[in-house]
């Protein structure tokens, strides 16, 4: 992990403070796919993926795992990453904020283990 990975994840808080968090997917769908998908309300994961990669939240990439990694260390969640980030995401309580704090505690604690 790295101080890029640490950006990765506050990029994708920031993705989710400017459009909004997603629940069920990525990303909110609509008919104009793919264009503008940069501005639509992301799941975590989603966020991450458009943060690593700019343009879209369903593409992966090696350091969208790793950013994606260093959520699940930070949750402390174990077992299929994709499933139980979904899962955590997608609570019915859980909230943008709860998402938001996540992925900033999430990169914190990145800067904080390369230093």
């Amino acid at each position: 992990m790295s101080a890029e990975t640490a950006a990765i994840l506050d990029r994708a808080a920031d993705v989710i403070e400017r459009n909004g968090l997603h629940k069920g997917s990525f990303c909110v769908m609509g008919q104009d796919l793919p264009k503008a998908l940069r501005n639509r309300a992301c799941c975590a994961r989603g966020a991450i993926n458009l943060a690593a990669n700019g343009s879209n939240p369903h593409s992966l990439s090696t350091i969208g795992e790793e950013a994606h990694t260093a959520l699940c260390t930070y949750l402390d969640i174990n077992g299929n990453v994709d499933q139980s980030v979904a899962d955590w995401n997608d609570d019915e309580e859980r909230t943008a904020a709860d998402v938001i704090a996540a992925l900033r505690g999430a990169a914190q604690a990145e800067r904080e283990r390369a230093s």
